[in-house]
């Protein structure tokens, strides 16, 4: 187990870590070890490419706060990933829009898509 310090006295946790990059860097970083999700190239052609429009005007918007939306459409299209699925449905902050930082599901969808 990696051990970094804080100070002489006080370790800091590998776990402690990450936990404080998520904290600084957002949703860019996944704490769990799974392999992240893949996503089938049929999602992203369904409804004339409907998951990857949703994801591009996110980002030029800036607002993520239509998440549930683009669950919605990847189940429509046949995902049932529930850590992709679960995951765009409880995106939400206190007060309904979400933080600016871009989720990994978006980086995920985003990469796949064809250009």
């Amino acid at each position: 187990m990696l051990i970094l310090t804080r100070t002489p006295v006080e370790p800091l946790l590998i776990e402690d870590f990450l936990v404080t990059v998520v904290e600084i860097r957002g949703d860019k970083v996944r704490l769990n070890k799974e392999p992240c999700p893949v996503l089938d190239p049929a999602w992203l052609k369904w409804q004339d490419g409907i998951v990857s429009r949703l994801a591009m005007g996110m980002v030029e918007r800036g607002d993520y706060s239509p998440l549930p939306i683009l669950a919605d459409a990847l189940e429509e299209a046949g995902c049932a990933d529930e850590t992709i699925l679960c995951y765009c449905r409880s995106r939400r902050s206190s007060n309904g829009r979400m933080k600016r930082h871009r989720p990994w599901v978006i980086e995920l969808i985003l990469s796949a898509s064809p250009r």
